[in-house]
């Protein structure tokens, strides 16, 4: 499958040359496949989030090389600033960068400074704004008067209405209860799957990615420590508890239970799958 994304032996030092010298990424590679969510998981601090905003022409990578669809975006000014338009980047908590009058022009405000007509703008605040669940009424209201969920799809959206090759997300659901992490994502996931872009998702929650993630890559210390599919990562169950990372919930059950001699799949990773197959083992139809 073709990668969307290539990272090459990437690098990047915080504060070279002081007492407070912090080797950030060290080495890092990784593929992302085109069209794929990947989730990226790992510790407070282990480089994730310095990652993120080398991908879109934030922070230049001390050494090596990263590459949207094979071109390096770091190999003259002109790229790096295309890159921004290439890839979209959504910071935790987006919803402090909204500013405009009304929702509809502050997800229209990106679409606009690429030059757009009036008209594809509109269609595209429409669009976006559908994905991610908020109707006509709310796009006319000001956004400092929305719930802390709908700001946060307020936000999304407007780097939805850019239409990114890629779109990056840090901690999009974070703060949120059960309800509104299952909205943002869903919206998220319709949009993925109705325009085919590629999605890099940070989270914390195992059950997130477990439910959502195609492949996942798992940092530590600044360095890649496993990536593969999401099957794959959370086979190596041993590997993930020695850096202080859990399956799902879910999972360690489902895990107890072949223990106890159930005959249950050890790739189970959501509620709805282990359900399932629970239901099986009783003979039910429920």
């Amino acid at each position: 499958m073709q990668n969307a994304l290539t990272v090459e032996n990437v690098s990047y030092v915080y504060g070279e040359g002081t007492p407070f010298r912090v080797l950030a990424l060290d080495g890092v590679s990784l593929n992302i496949k085109k069209g794929k969510l990947t989730g990226i998981i790992g510790h407070t601090g282990s480089g994730k989030s310095t990652l993120l905003q080398m991908l879109n022409g934030l922070v230049k990578p001390d050494s090596g090389r990263i590459l949207v669809e094979g071109d390096d975006i770091y190999a003259d000014k002109k790229k790096r600033s295309k890159a921004c338009f290439k890839v979209g980047l959504v910071f935790q908590y987006p919803e402090y960068q909204l500013f405009e009058d009304t929702v509809k022009k502050d997800i229209a405000f990106g679409p606009k400074n690429m030059g757009l007509s009036p008209e594809e703008t509109e269609e595209r605040v429409i669009q976006a704004a559908s994905f991610v669940g908020l109707d006509g009424e709310v796009l006319e209201k000001s956004p400092f008067d929305l719930s802390g969920g709908q700001k946060r799809r307020a936000a999304i959206a407007g780097i939805l209405a850019m239409k990114p090759d890629i779109i990056v997300l840090d901690e999009p659901a974070s703060g949120l209860d059960p309800i509104g992490r299952r909205e943002i994502f869903g919206g998220l996931e319709r949009y993925r799957r109705a325009t085919g872009t590629t999605m890099i998702i940070v989270s914390h929650s195992m059950e997130d990615m477990a439910r959502y993630a195609d492949d996942l890559v798992v940092f530590e210390n600044g360095r890649v420590v496993m990536q593969g599919s999401k099957q794959e990562v959370f086979s190596r169950e041993d590997e993930l508890q020695k850096i202080g990372l859990e399956l799902p919930q879910i999972s360690r059950l489902v895990r107890r239970l072949r223990k106890m001699g159930l005959d249950l799949p050890s790739d189970v990773y959501t509620v709805e799958d282990a359900f399932a197959e629970i239901n099986k083992l009783c003979g039910g139809d429920r």
